[in-house]
């Protein structure tokens, strides 16, 4: 079962009854001007009508969503005798968007357009007023005193005592405020409040002509006709889209329906989460970083790290490789003894990553892993701790066959191997079978040398493009989750950079190819914004942050959604909001029914250039960072953190709301 849609090109020049339906009207130009029972109500955008309300739309350009009863009583909910209210009409607004979506691409019968339509009747009939509300108006008091007795017979005469006015003033009121004459008014709402034992009973037309305090039958099926356009024994046999609202304004056909477009729902809308065990099945987003710290001269600031220091390696908890991007050779002609002192104390305590140009590099890094644990065995207590080294291979200066002789294993160090496949990338080469046959542990995709290239053919390509391109380039190639990105920040943009949620979208993107990719270790004083874990005064960067929330979905499964990802963890849900737009953005979270308990903690930890970056802390009157005393490096590592607020929600009376600012990511997490 699903709504009947009517798009509304006119404004309405009579007032209707909503007869045996809720009825839902959303806006496609902002406002809407409506009159329910004689109430002008003109500040939303959307608006609910109530079973048996009188109601005139004054505005043209709107679609109503024609709920009838059997809709909600599939859900066990009775609409009779209640007024409803909106509590929270900006998500039901998003979830209505979101169900026309379904009807516009003809999967209004699919399981998510029926569960979405569920949450929709759920929230809409969620919250109740009293019908007759408290007024002074005259007008008001006569409504309440009518829907009060509407089951014996309300006359002119018996207001015009009650309320000590004349019978003309009473009729000239309801002409002037309500635009139908008060015999109109009565007589349709005697029909609309008949309608319950017409659809959820099985009455005789004689019992309930009776009930209402008809003269006979045939004067109940005569009025019921006029109304409904078929006599209630006829009604009861329609389906809902053979049920109509009476209005020549109204639009229902299909073709019509297709070309609407939300425009300005799509330039600032809001996200919908409605979590769902059984859609969390996709793989989880796990990577490794190798963390680039440039040169060999560099290896001191890693091994001989003080333990207390603020860009101490040991505190960052991501899988990672220490990543020397310099070729190894150096180590073999400039500082052998020295390097391969460095090497030794690195191998026995990181897992580090070696880029190597010749089969002779190998060689030698093989001597030292054998010297290594010839001298362990014999001179140190033997350690449990297993080695690990990846080697990324140049393709062009190492030949397939000397690849082929590389160890898996080497004593207790396990060997990696990745080899380079970015020239196949840029001259549109599939990979051969020499290749494909080497099956190594990894290929690598070097963004430096794509850059180059096209600096060197003075051919600008967008990073959209090339990221395109390359896509297409490993699904081809089966390459799986096999990449490494090397240099991979060369193509973002300092707004890409700057913006937390767009990197995380863009980063995304490659989850199904995507195995490691590199990260500096420090950012340089002198060098452009690059994506590293610690910035020029050794404090955490947003990346560093980024990089711990991401652990949490890198053990699950995962569901990728629009701007969120979730997963279910053995304390309940997380979820990483990522919003790109440069306005707040609203997250409404809905839980799956399945959790008993409803009134839960939740924990939001915003990550943006204001939380999780110390330079927001430091004002533009210090040019020169260089020289920060340690003390005050310590204050500003303790105070620099994403900004985590704690809050209890009730589910029960309705979706939990989740606002993101500009450009930022949240981590949501829902403690079951």
């Amino acid at each position: 079962m699903f709504p009947k849609i009517y798009y509304l090109s006119e404004p309405m020049t009579q007032p209707l009854r909503c007869f045996d339906s809720v009825i839902l009207v959303l806006s496609l130009e902002g406002e809407i001007t409506i009159k329910k029972d004689g109430t002008l109500y003109s500040d939303d955008s959307l608006y609910l009508i109530n079973e048996s309300e009188l109601y005139e739309i004054q505005s043209r350009s709107a679609l109503l969503f024609y709920m009838p009863s059997e809709l909600f009583r599939a859900q066990k909910i009775d609409i009779f005798d209640q007024h409803f209210i909106m509590q929270q009409p900006d998500i039901i607004e998003t979830n209505l968007i979101m169900l026309f979506n379904f009807y516009q691409n003809q999967e209004h019968t699919s399981e998510p357009a029926q569960k979405l339509l569920a949450h929709i009747l759920q929230d809409i009939t969620r919250a109740k007023s009293p019908i007759s509300q408290t007024s002074s108006d005259i007008l008001d008091g006569m409504i309440e005193f009518i829907h009060q007795n509407i089951q014996q017979r309300v006359t002119l005469e018996m207001l015009s005592k009650r309320f000590y006015v004349s019978t003309s003033h009473i009729s000239m009121l309801f002409k002037k405020r309500l635009n139908i004459s008060f015999h109109e008014y009565t007589s349709s709402l005697r029909i609309a409040k008949s309608m319950k034992e017409v659809s959820t009973y099985d009455k005789k037309i004689k019992t309930i002509s009776n009930v209402w305090n008809y003269p006979n039958s045939t004067n109940y099926i005569i009025h019921f006709k006029k109304y409904l356009g078929v006599t209630p024994k006829k009604y009861k046999s329609l389906s809902i889209k053979a049920k109509n609202i009476p209005l020549k304004t109204l639009v229902s056909d299909y073709d019509t329906l297709k070309q609407i477009k939300f425009e300005s729902f799509e330039k600032k809308k809001d996200i919908y989460v409605m979590i769902d065990d059984s859609i969390i099945t996709d793989r989880p987003f796990s990577y490794f970083n190798l963390i680039d710290i440039g040169p060999y001269d560099n290896l001191e600031m890693i091994i001989n790290e003080p333990i207390f220091s603020y860009k101490n390696f040991s505190n960052y908890k991501l899988t990672s490789y220490i990543y020397i991007s310099e070729s190894f050779e150096h180590v073999m002609d400039d500082y052998k003894h020295e390097g391969i002192t460095k090497l030794r104390k690195l191998l026995k305590t990181h897992a580090i990553a070696l880029k190597l140009s010749n089969i002779e590099s190998y060689h030698f890094i093989e001597n030292i892993i054998e010297e290594l644990h010839f001298l362990e065995s014999e001179h140190l207590p033997t350690s449990n701790k297993k080695g690990q080294l990846l080697l990324l291979l140049d393709i062009d200066t190492i030949s397939l066959t000397d690849m082929k002789c590389i160890k898996k294993v080497n004593y207790d160090t396990k060997i990696l191997k990745a080899v380079d496949i970015t020239d196949f990338f840029i001259h549109k080469k599939m990979l051969n079978e020499a290749i494909l046959h080497l099956n190594p542990d990894f290929y690598t995709i070097d963004f430096k040398k794509i850059k180059q290239y096209y600096q060197n053919k003075q051919h600008h390509l967008s990073y959209s493009k090339i990221q395109a391109s390359l896509f297409d380039f490993m699904s081809q190639n089966k390459v799986g989750q096999k990449i490494i990105f090397v240099n991979y920040d060369e193509f973002y943009t300092p707004t890409t950079l700057s913006n937390k949620g767009l990197f995380l979208e863009q980063s995304l993107k490659s989850r199904d190819f995507l195995a490691g990719a590199t990260i500096h270790f420090m950012q340089p004083f002198n060098a452009k914004q690059n994506i590293s874990i610690f910035d020029n005064i050794e404090n955490k960067t947003t990346f560093f942050f980024l990089g711990i929330m991401l652990l949490n979905f890198s053990k699950y499964a995962c569901y990728y959604g629009d701007q969120y990802v979730i997963t279910r963890t053995l304390h309940g849900y997380n979820i990483l909001a990522y919003n790109t737009a440069d306005y707040t953005r609203n997250f409404h979270i809905k839980i799956p029914n399945n959790v008993q308990q409803t009134n839960l903690l939740i924990s939001i930890e915003i990550l943006n250039n204001e939380y999780g970056d110390v330079d927001s802390m430091i004002d533009h009157t210090v040019t020169n960072k260089r020289h920060f005393p340690d003390s005050l490096k310590f204050k500003l590592s303790q105070y620099n953190s994403p900004h985590i607020t704690v809050q209890q929600h009730d589910f029960d009376q309705g979706s939990f709301t989740a606002t993101v600012p500009p450009k930022s990511i949240a981590l949501i997490t829902i403690y079951t």
